[in-house]
């Protein structure tokens, strides 16, 4: 089997272009505009794996054969990948799997997990909305032990993604998750939290 062969089957190969804009049905008509007016053109590209893609848009003119080369530039996602590097450098627990542990969610369509690292007391909560189009929630079960807390004594959950702090007690609590705004939590869990000094604010 050749390497280019290999690679295909291995899917690296695959790219998916989708959510094109301007587009008529598909891009079976033009899309009309006002002589002289700006387009701007955007499209959802993406493939198997976490890569940065390159994407070249061809247009020409309609009395011209040539195509013209345009290079679009990145949007959208690269600000949320450099906040995921970001968390997992300043992290140890999401350095590795070994500590991954799935916790209870009443939603099929979130997933909620765990990961710890033992030397450096790090703690991380990781919720993922699975739906990319509808806005989900649930109540996550949590395992008060690992926390290093109890029933009585509030927690901070330091989402990494957007900076939110959030004020937690108990096992049992709510998250809810846009995917037009943010698909996942990367809660960091301040532990031995007494007071309202202890907190950057306090709900």
């Amino acid at each position: 089997m050749t390497d280019s062969a290999l690679q295909v089957r291995n899917g690296r190969m695959r790219a998916v272009i989708e959510n094109v804009t301007p587009s008529v049905d598909g891009g079976r008509f033009a899309a009309k505009r006002i002589l002289g007016d700006q387009i701007v053109v955007e499209a959802d590209c993406f493939n198997d794996g976490h890569d940065m893609l390159a994407c070249l848009l061809l247009w020409r003119n309609e009395d011209e054969i040539a195509w013209h080369e345009e290079e679009m530039a990145p949007h959208g996602l690269s600000d949320l990948i450099a906040r995921v590097n970001r968390a997992r450098h300043d992290n140890p627990a999401l350095q590795s799997d070994h500590s991954l542990r799935f916790c209870p969610i009443d939603n099929d369509s979130l997933l909620c997990y765990t990961k710890s690292d033992t030397i450096s007391g790090n703690l991380v909560v990781i919720v993922v909305n699975l739906d990319p189009h509808h806005v989900q929630s649930g109540w996550i079960e949590l395992d008060l032990d690992a926390l290093g807390s109890d029933t009585k004594t509030p927690y901070q959950m330091h989402d990494l993604l957007s900076d939110a702090r959030f004020l937690w007690s108990g096992p049992r609590n709510f998250v809810q998750l846009d995917p037009q705004r943010a698909p996942a939590h990367i809660f960091a869990v301040r532990r031995k939290v007494r007071t309202e000094h202890n907190f950057d604010y306090f709900l």
